[in-house]
């Protein structure tokens, strides 16, 4: 502590010190008495005495400890005890804060949740699988018809090979050439059956040559032209492709 030589103003409040390094004489008003001030000549930082009336600069009486605390006289701190008949009041946990912000920047630098953006590639509303273009309109995944919003069912036919088709086309075939035959046959029965049967005057020429035969060979040929005609017909044109037959299973 810094000794000082203090004096007091009889035609003021104010209190005179002198600097115990320079002997200045210093002016203080009696409402900055108690606190530290510099002199202006050697720049030393004085500490002025207390006003008269508080023993103790700055200091203020304590409050009285509140019943059921302690006060520890070597520290000055107080330790709580607990009241007579009741139980100590738990201590709250402290809060656990999360900063979200540290959270999503951990995140954008870890490559978020792993969504990449991704072009407009065109899918099926029901299976969600790709499809060749947006003007798509049977999925050939699940069936599903885009335009209609319709579930198309999905069948497995077996494969059809130059043999099955052989096979499909085969009494087609054979109607074609027994067509052209009868066809054939005709022509001779009008023209040449006669003479090769012995003319007019032998019995087989005369009645190949008869009218009853060349009715009732027409009738006949025209029918069976009618009828292989008609099959070879729906079967080379109309129907072309072996019929179909579903796997199972």
């Amino acid at each position: 502590m810094i000794s000082l030589t203090t004096g007091l103003d009889p035609m003021s409040e104010n209190t005179t010190i002198a600097c115990p390094k320079c002997q200045k004489r210093l002016i203080i008003p009696t409402e900055s008495l108690g606190a530290k001030v510099q002199c202006p000549g050697c720049k030393t930082v004085l500490q002025t005495p207390a006003p008269k009336g508080n023993p103790t600069s700055g200091s203020k009486p304590k409050p009285p400890a509140p019943s059921g605390v302690k006060t520890n006289p070597a520290s000055g701190s107080k330790a709580s005890a607990p009241l007579a008949g009741k139980p100590p009041a738990p201590t709250p946990a402290p809060a656990q804060t999360q900063n979200s912000k540290g959270t999503e920047e951990a995140d954008d630098e870890a490559g978020g949740y792993g969504v990449n953006r991704e072009e407009d590639i065109p899918r099926c509303p029901s299976c969600a699988n790709e499809v060749e273009s947006h003007s798509t309109v049977i999925c050939l995944s699940c069936g599903y018809n885009i335009r209609t919003r319709t579930v198309t069912r999905i069948r497995r036919l077996v494969h059809k090979g130059f043999a099955d088709y052989l096979l499909w086309h085969a009494l087609a075939i054979l109607f074609t050439f027994l067509v052209i035959g009868i066809i054939v046959w005709d022509i001779l029965v009008f023209t040449k059956m006669p003479d090769w049967l012995g003319g007019p005057e032998s019995w087989g020429g005369s009645f190949v040559g008869g009218g009853f035969f060349r009715l009732w060979n027409t009738i006949i040929s025209l029918f069976g032209i009618w009828y292989m005609g008609r099959f070879a017909f729906v079967r080379f044109f109309l129907e072309p492709h072996p019929p179909e037959e579903e796997i199972i299973g």
